[in-house]
Order: structure tokens, then sequence, then C-alpha cells
């Protein structure tokens, strides 16, 4: 919100300025609203409800975009009009924002999904249109921890025109207690997984093994250098830079985990 100058509103009215803003010309608003929800998937379908931009978007707590994210997206939807989904890269990082992994983002498909009990893209580096939204694409509440499976599962059925952004946007912080991780999260990965067909259950690992194939031509196995610049918990305010002398697929244990 300080980057791009946004204001903050409540009910109609401004409660926090942006800083370095000119109130009479800021061009962004975020505009907060706070109600009982079902789950956080009722709350990003809520979320949606309201939005009145062009492309929609959003972070959980453990999230945070890196530097010009917004921009870039924007450029690049506006550039490619066919497109209705956009996804892009994430970094994984630790609770000090020290470097875990890059995870290069591929084409959901929906056996994989099923089978593997792990999704192929990030939502933190989602973005759709909104027409895609008005159009009754919608997160399943029944679900509380793997919606956004069962969500991208749905974009593939509906063979909404994707697009790949092809580098990093987003960071996405493993804390050790992720909700990925519970108890609930493993329920619901179980139950997908029992949903596939049993001839697919059965060459589990050969789908794997085509999917890490596709994720290879692609490049994500690079061990090439990054630089990347997140908030910290130490550094709220203020990006920390981190160097990275060579970067990994291998998504490890976090010190907490």
């Amino acid at each position: 919100a300080r980057e791009i100058g946004a204001d903050f509103h409540r009910s109609g009215q401004l409660v926090f300025p942006g800083e370095n803003a000119d109130l009479s010309e800021s061009s962004h608003r975020i505009v907060i609203h706070s109600e009982a929800d079902s789950g956080m998937y009722d709350a990003v379908n809520r979320g949606y409800a309201r939005a009145t931009g062009e492309v929609l978007a959003y972070l959980n707590c453990d999230e945070q975009y890196l530097p010009g994210t917004l921009a870039r997206v924007s450029e690049w939807l506006s550039s490619n009009p066919a497109a209705s989904v956009l996804f892009g890269d994430a970094l994984v990082v630790r609770s000090d924002g020290s470097y875990l992994c890059t995870r290069k983002v591929s084409r959901p498909d929906r056996l994989y999904t099923l089978v593997s009990q792990n999704l192929s893209i990030f939502t933190a580096a989602t973005f759709i249109r909104k027409s895609v939204y008005d159009g009754g694409l919608r997160f399943d509440t029944r679900y509380k921890d793997v919606g956004d499976a069962v969500w991208a599962l749905e974009v593939v059925r509906r063979r909404l025109r994707m697009g790949f952004f092809g580098e990093v946007l987003t960071a996405f912080t493993d804390t050790g207690d992720n909700m990925n991780m519970r108890p609930n999260a493993i329920r619901e990965k179980t139950e997908l997984f029992l949903s596939a067909p049993p001839w697919a259950r059965k060459f589990r690992q050969v789908f794997i093994g085509v999917h890490r194939f596709k994720r290879f031509l692609l490049g994500a196995y690079t061990r090439a250098p990054l630089d990347y610049s997140i908030f910290t918990m130490q550094s709220p305010r203020r990006r920390i830079l981190f160097s990275v002398p060579r970067q990994t697929h291998k998504w490890r244990l976090s010190e907490t985990g």
C-alpha cells in the first residue's frame, strides 16, 4: 500500500491516507470490509463480488507481492487480451525471509492434481479477469483448505485461456505451521485423491513423472543466481534484499517444520 500510495477506506470514509500521496489525485484505494464468513474461500468469493476492477487476485497472511508485481501483471494482461487467467512463479522463504526454493508453475492438469495431492500453481501468483468471476467461477466453500485445487480443476474443465508470466511475482512464507500442513488439509487432499479414477491412482507415479518432465522443459530446475526484496516480520515497513547464489526447486522443511 505504501509503495503504490494507496489510501484506506472503510464504510465510504477515508481512515488512513497513503504515504506521500496527494489525496486529491490518489488513484489507488484499499477498501476495508470486516464481516462474518464461513471460511477462507467464502471470504475470497465475497471480496471478488465487491471488487470493481478488471483484474482480481488475493493474498493470504503468509504471502506478499514482489516489487512492481501489480504493474507488471497489468501490462501483461493488457498486452494479452485473450488470456482469462494469468499464473506467475513464486518464491518460498523462511519466517526470517531467507530463501528456501523457487517454484515454477505449470499448466494445471486434472488427473495430476487429483493423484499427486499437489497443485502446480500458486494462488498468490494467480490473477483472473473480473469477467471470469462474473461468468460464474467461484471457490467451492465446502472446502476449507483445498478449495484452490478444486478451483483450478474448474478452470481446466471450463477450458479457460491460461497465461504464464514466466517469472517470480510473489513470496510465500513457510512458517512450519501453514494451514496446508494441518489435519483438515490432509483429510481434504485425501478426499481429492480418492475421487480420481482407480487406474489413475494406481499409476500415480507416472503422472508425477510426466509432470516433472514438463517442469524440466520449462526450466523449473534452474540453478541461476537470484536477488529478491521482501518485507519480513523483523522489517515490516521496509523491504530487505536477499541474494541467492544458486536457486533450487527442492522445498525442504523450514526450521520449524
